[in-house]
């Protein structure tokens, strides 16, 4: 029992050394890289390390995300569509849509008042459709149904995906299956 615990001590102690050699190689070999590299932005400190996950994080999300799109696409254009059109409207898509709405909210709502907001949502909605036509290649119906169909098969996609890893929706926002 007693050499059991000197075991765990010994262990821990040799981890514990590791950490330390970690940390003083990092900032030993590269003290200005790893100061100059660590930003506060709006109160929130981001590192090398963190950037690196950050930017893998929203690429595998830009990937997840896409495959509604390619799918709904697919059906669309009767399996002409690529995983690249996919990829490509859903990376200007949102891009569009966020200065079409902050360009026609910010110019109208002197001219027209509040209005100009919900004018300018349904522009930036109309903008996002285009890169749909634009990045498929299709018309204004064709692209209308991929959006649609791409909201419906990402919304099947989440349940499915929710259920095999055991997360459950609140009720408001998914119907009982």
């Amino acid at each position: 029992m007693h050499s059991a615990i000197f075991e765990a001590d010994k262990e821990s102690a040799k981890n514990f050394t590791r950490f330390k050699i970690l940390e003083n190689f990092k900032y030993s070999l590269f003290p200005q890289l790893f100061e100059v590299l660590s930003l506060n932005f709006f109160g929130v400190s981001l590192t090398v390390p963190g950037l690196i996950v950050t930017i893998i994080g929203l690429i595998i999300l830009w990937i997840v995300v896409s495959i509604p799109v390619w799918l709904a696409g697919k059906v669309a254009t009767g399996g002409k569509a690529t995983f690249g059109d996919a990829l490509l409207a859903t990376l200007a898509g949102p891009i569009v849509y966020i200065i079409v709405a902050f360009l026609v909210g910010f110019l109208f709502s002197a001219v027209i008042g509040s209005a100009a907001i919900v004018f300018a949502y349904i522009l930036a909605l109309l903008a996002w459709i285009w890169v749909f036509k634009a990045s498929f290649r299709t018309g204004w119906l064709q692209a209308i149904l991929i959006a649609l169909l791409a909201w419906v098969i990402y919304i099947i996609l989440s349940i499915i995906v929710g259920y095999l890893f055991g997360i459950y929706y609140p009720a408001p926002f998914f119907p009982k299956i």
